[in-house]
């Protein structure tokens, strides 16, 4: 009787094959879920409608590439069993038939019916070699079961490696249909807000960039202003959002009423924060002692994303 350890190589294989498909669905299902965050992000923020998104997405998905990706994976499937060898012995598993046939530029056909050939003719060897009267019943006994052993293994490992393929296959199709089409939809946003007085910061990777805007205190008393800038994301709303080494020369300002004043900003494009030909935007705060605040949007453009 067989031993759970006389399967522990297809048990081995088994286990491989199904990490695999964990981590590679692991994977697909992060980045799908990133995406669609981003875009909820950049719906909550009004930069894209709901309705616009949705129908954006339903334009640019590939749905008929992910239909025939799954529809090969299912026939690669199905035609993997035609490839097994169902005759137990301990040859019917080497590849040396298939890799002559490949070298000699056969086709598939003619490669399983060599396989298939192969296991008969190394099985009736083994029989007849075990028929000889000098063999004795313990020693067939044990060639017999380590012929069974090593066709079982072999069977069980390339069936699990094809069903865990072909499940890849299947649940990875949606994901490489829908992330492109996220993305997407991603890059067609424009900010909200950004057609107006905007703080323009641009220049290439590496650089540093300055501007200057000028400050007019409308009220009819002093007032004391200071100048924060917040975090800024890229424009199309893909990935986080972050803190920019931006400066703003004076940080704190007095001004009398109606008075105007100038204030320096300027950006360090660090090329570990920041992407080429990318645009981020966020916003200056120029908040009062008496707690009102105003906000003007902030504009970071890199490399060739600036023309």
């Amino acid at each position: 009787m067989a031993e759970s350890r006389d399967f522990s190589l297809a048990e081995a294989a088994t286990s491989a094959a199904c990490a695999q498909y964990l981590l590679h669905s692991a994977l697909d299902a992060t980045q799908l879920l990133h995406r669609y965050q981003q875009l909820m992000g950049a719906v909550a923020r009004r930069q894209i409608s709901a309705a616009h998104a949705e129908e954006n997405i339903a334009r640019t998905a590939h749905s008929a590439a992910a239909a025939d990706e799954t529809e090969r994976a299912v026939a690669a499937f199905v035609e993997s069993f035609a490839q097994c060898c169902f005759v137990p012995n301990e040859t019917a598993a080497t590849t040396d038939v298939a890799t002559k046939a490949a070298e000699l530029d056969e086709g598939m056909d003619t490669r399983v019916i060599m396989r298939h050939q192969h296991a008969r003719d190394a099985y009736t060897a083994q029989i007849a070699a075990l028929a000889e009267p000098t063999v004795s019943a313990g020693a067939r006994r044990r060639a017999l079961t380590r012929s069974h052993n090593a066709s079982s293994n072999q069977l069980i490992s390339d069936a699990a490696a094809q069903w865990f393929t072909v499940l890849s296959a299947i649940g990875g199709a949606q994901s490489r249909a829908l992330a492109p089409a996220l993305l997407e939809t991603l890059r067609q946003i424009q900010p909200v807000g950004f057609d107006g007085h905007v703080v323009e910061l641009a220049g290439d990777l590496s650089e540093q960039v300055s501007t200057s805007i000028t400050v007019e205190n409308e009220r009819d008393t002093a007032t004391a202003v200071q100048f924060t800038v917040s975090e800024v994301r890229r424009a199309d709303g893909i990935g986080p959002a972050f803190a920019p080494p931006v400066t703003v020369t004076p940080a704190h300002a007095f001004l009398d009423a109606r008075e105007i004043s100038t204030v320096a900003v300027s950006v360090a494009l660090d090329s570990a924060r920041f992407a080429d030909c990318t645009s981020y935007v966020g916003a200056l705060r120029v908040s009062h002692d008496d707690g009102a605040a105003v906000d003007i949007p902030l504009r970071i453009t890199t490399g060739q994303g600036r023309a």
